[in-house]
C-alpha cells in the first residue's frame, strides 16, 4: 500500500510504502514526521506541517490526538457511526472530553 504526504500543489513530500494488509491510522504519524519542508539560509528545516487535510479512514480518535500534536491544524471528516455515538452520548460526552458539541 502507498500512503502519500503531498504538499497544497499535490507535489508529493513523503512517501511510505507497507504490505497490503497494512492499516492507514498506524501509518499517519510516521508519513508526518517524514516531512522536512527546506527553509532559506542555513536553518533547521521545518518538519510541522500547517495543515494536514486526510480522508475519513484517519478520522479515529487516537488518530485525531496524535495528529493535532504534529499538525497546526488537522482537518478530517468524521465517520458517521462517530458523530452517532457522540449524539447518543449527549451531555455525557460533552462533560468527558471537555470539549461542545459541533452545531
Amino acid at each position: 500500500m502507498i500512503h502519500l504526504a503531498v504538499d497544497g500543489r499535490g507535489r508529493p513530500m513523503c512517501i511510505l510504502i507497507t504490505p497490503g494488509q497494512a492499516g492507514d491510522n498506524p501509518q499517519l504519524l510516521p508519513l508526518l514526521h517524514g516531512i522536512r519542508v527546506a527553509r532559506p539560509g542555513p536553518r533547521h528545516p521545518r518538519v510541522r506541517p500547517e495543515a494536514v487535510i486526510p480522508d475519513k479512514a484517519y478520522s479515529r480518535p487516537s488518530t485525531r490526538n496524535s495528529a493535532a500534536h504534529a499538525a497546526r491544524t488537522f482537518l478530517c471528516p468524521e465517520r458517521g457511526d462517530q458523530i452517532a455515538r457522540r449524539a447518543s452520548l449527549g451531555g455525557v460526552w460533552r462533560a468527558a472530553t471537555g470539549l461542545r458539541r459541533p452545531t
